[in-house]
């Protein structure tokens, strides 16, 4: 969970310096690893979309409204709720990175 955690912090971090220096956010997580004209992304350097540890994207969703956003991993086995590795984890721009309870 330490790793998926992290990199969601990583991912946020990116999405929030996008949107500092183009006034929106992105669209998905492409122009995240886009490198600009100096060969620098968003995304630490990366040039690749993250997956989680179990291999999936990360999802990313902008609000329709471009205020705010989420990211999540649906856990080790790909689907909502779980507990332990198979806990969803998620970031929204006005929240912390935290597991999700199960429901």
């Amino acid at each position: 969970m330490r790793i998926v955690k992290a990199e969601i912090r990583n991912i946020a971090q990116a999405v929030q310096s996008h949107q500092i220096k183009n006034g929106r956010l992105p669209g998905g997580l492409e122009p995240l690893v886009t490198p600009d004209e100096n060969g620098v992304t968003f995304l630490a350097d990366r040039t690749e979309i993250p997956v989680d540890p179990w291999g999936r994207p990360y999802a990313y969703r902008p609000d329709v409204n471009g205020g705010t956003f989420t990211i999540e991993s649906k856990g080790r086995d790909g689907k909502p709720g779980g507990a332990g590795a198979d806990a969803d984890t998620e970031f929204r721009a006005d929240a912390s990175v935290r597991p999700r309870k199960s429901r």
